[in-house]
């Protein structure tokens, strides 16, 4: 295969992740239904989409971290031998 092509593969995989990101936030965050007048405004809405988006992944890692963490502390506590879980 040429070097050519594969770099066409490598980016056509990187533009599918960013195109499916947009697809979830058109779908969940109504990104498609920006009717702000002014530029300006469709930007903030965009941009205040984004931060959101963002501010949820990291809330969902931080809350899925501390109930890992829980988990383990409630094992011990019980007694519950970690190596067989």
């Amino acid at each position: 295969m040429s070097r050519d092509k594969r770099q066409e593969r490598i980016d056509s995989r990187m533009r599918n992740v960013i195109e499916g990101s947009f697809g979830v936030e058109k779908r969940k965050y109504s990104l498609n239904r920006i009717m702000g007048k002014l530029m300006s405004t469709s930007e903030s809405s965009i941009a205040l989409i984004i931060l959101v988006t963002n501010l949820e992944k990291r809330l969902r890692d931080v809350f899925i971290y501390l109930l890992n963490r829980y988990a383990l502390i409630f094992k011990w506590r019980l007694g519950i031998n970690l190596q067989s879980v």
